[in-house]
């Protein structure tokens, strides 16, 4: 089930999330348990030449999930937060893209947890994945992001508190390195272009060239 984070109720509550910062990729998630924090875990991608903060919020997704698994509170009732819809779509995707190769094993984890608290409760909403828009106004999700700051300078928890998928480098991610391709030689470009005898006297023009918005202006057919 999926619902707004306000408005969860659930004893157990885990907030995750996962960011860029100076070009490096992680994720970090809490667990608390009747608003007493709990847990802490941390994951440190890599940097964003080869992963993504989609993968990030995943990556959140599943250590989530990995502390209901292996934990005292799997048989109760839980909600997992999550601030990325594209994260939460994934679970009903072809898992087919870059990056859902987590998803799939979340799918996994999600099958065991389920499976475990159908035996003690008759509840049928027993894990539930929320939705929230930001940061602000909810302690869990406040505490979590400072939490993620540290896991994109490098910090990672210990592996024997990973899941077993996550206690080996993650796949590099084709997209990220397509993305971070294309940036390399748009600034490569940059940079032959304003050296060039051409670019210099562009310059003298506009300080912006070869901005987008110049090569607009000096195409116009009516410009002599």
């Amino acid at each position: 089930m999926i619902k707004e984070a306000e408005d969860a109720m659930e004893e157990i509550q885990i907030f995750s999330d996962g960011l860029v910062i100076e070009g490096k990729v992680g994720t970090a998630v809490i667990l608390t348990h009747k608003g007493r924090h709990i847990q802490t875990l941390h994951y440190h991608l890599g940097p964003d030449a080869k992963h993504t903060v989609h993968e990030a919020k995943l990556v959140g997704l599943l250590l989530g999930l990995h502390m209901l698994n292996s934990g005292k509170y799997r048989r109760k009732l839980a909600m997992i937060s999550i601030d990325n819809q594209a994260a939460i779509k994934a679970l009903t995707s072809d898992l087919r893209s870059p990056g859902h190769h987590l998803a799939r094993e979340a799918l996994r984890i999600t099958s065991s947890i389920k499976k475990a608290k159908k035996k003690n409760t008759r509840s049928q909403n027993l894990l539930t994945i929320c939705w929230t828009a930001g940061h602000e106004g909810i302690a869990g999700n406040e505490l979590v992001d400072i939490e993620a700051k540290e896991a994109a300078k490098g910090r990672t928890s210990d592996t024997t508190q990973l899941p077993c998928y996550l206690r080996k480098p993650v796949l590099t991610n084709l997209s990220a390195v397509k993305k971070a391709h294309n940036e390399e030689l748009k600034r490569e470009w940059l940079e032959t272009w304003r050296n060039s005898e051409q670019g210099k006297v562009m310059l003298k023009l506009n300080e912006s060239t070869p901005s987008g918005k110049f090569l607009k202006s000096i195409s116009n057919p009516k410009l002599p």
